[in-house]
């Protein structure tokens, strides 16, 4: 008879192995420029939750599906891209939140990120997690932001999205209870920006980073520039982020970008699993305070994170940058 670790281990492992990706995929989204939104809510029903023998039902926040009128939408896909799943048995108190877009790579496009937002809100709320492991269906963690969808956005919708997908990554990072990242694959742009926003994060060796927005004309504007430089320090941050350059797992994990290295993808999902266990047994206030007393961000260094960002929408690199993208061409920068 399986036990409930390694039941719970192959439940989860399964949501990992929904197929490749499509190689044109992994070419589109390797770059990242971050997209615009225009909101729309989570379906009634989820049609690929985790099967597993261990797990309570998953959650979601229902809401009418639908498609966005606004220029440059996307229809609505009625399979929620974002699930959560509170485990029970020896991981009670574990909410496991699942990255649910394979098609394509876990980008955040703007169903995802509502469903991201609704899922963190949902959370927030919970009295009965005491931690959130933060995983991907597929084995690529989020080739970052939707570039189909912010191909045709304006600089107004792009600053929205810009607006909203920070608020989302801040509302993570501010969820009471720690929160760990499972990363077995690619984490680009603003997704590598969503690890960030967890409290720890496990990795395997096949795991990768890159924060390539300054090819793009943009940076990294969802609260990448703050917490990677808490990270790994002001030098390396602006390494990473000026060069643009790919950070494998082990790297990675020398320099405090990542907490725990791991062989396999599945020993790095039993390594996950153990750790939200272990903390899921300790006392729930004590881990929401001790948290709470940790996490104290300088305010005025977000707002200039902000405008930054802000004033990089207007300039004639961002607009070359997205042009040079959907032409498939080296972008041709004029500093303005």
């Amino acid at each position: 008879m399986q036990t409930t670790m390694s039941r719970a281990v192959a439940a989860l492992a399964r949501s990992t192995c929904l197929g490749g990706l499509m190689p044109q995929l992994q070419t589109v989204y390797q770059c990242l420029p971050l997209a615009p939104m225009h909101h729309h809510h989570l379906s009634t029903s989820s049609t690929d939750q985790v099967p597993s023998t261990d797990a309570a039902p998953s959650k979601s926040t229902p809401g009418p599906s639908g498609s966005s009128g606004a220029p440059g939408a996307t229809p609505f896909s009625p399979q929620l891209h974002v699930t959560v799943e509170p485990l029970s048995g020896r991981f009670e108190g574990v909410s496991v939140l699942t990255l649910n877009r394979a098609e394509a790579g876990n980008a955040i496009g703007r169903q995802m990120l509502r469903e991201l937002l609704d899922a963190v809100d949902l959370l927030r709320k919970e009295r009965t997690t005491c931690c959130v492991l933060i995983k991907s269906c597929v084995p690529v963690f989020s080739l970052g932001s939707d570039q189909l969808e912010h191909a045709t956005m304006t600089h107004q919708e792009t600053a929205e999205y810009v607006h909203d997908l920070r608020r989302c990554f801040y509302h993570i990072q501010a969820l009471p209870m720690p929160t760990v990242a499972l990363l077995t694959g690619m984490a680009v742009g603003s997704g590598a920006e969503l690890s960030l926003a967890a409290d720890l994060r496990v990795a395997s060796k096949q795991a990768s980073f890159r924060f390539p927005e300054v090819t793009q004309g943009l940076m990294p504007g969802a609260g990448g520039t703050q917490r990677l430089a808490q990270l790994v320090g002001v030098s390396r941050a602006k390494d990473l982020i000026f060069t643009a350059r790919k950070v494998m797992a082990t790297e990675a994990a020398q320099m405090g970008l990542v907490n725990y290295l791991i062989d396999s993808d599945t020993a790095a999902l039993d390594r996950a699993l153990e750790l939200a266990g272990g903390m899921a047994e300790s006392a729930p206030l004590a881990l929401r305070m001790s948290k709470t007393a940790i996490s104290c961000p300088e305010a005025g260094q977000w707002r200039v994170e902000e405008s930054c960002c802000t004033q990089l929408m207007y300039t004639r690199d961002r607009v070359e940058g997205k042009r040079a993208f959907m032409e498939n061409r080296k972008p041709r920068f004029t500093g303005e």
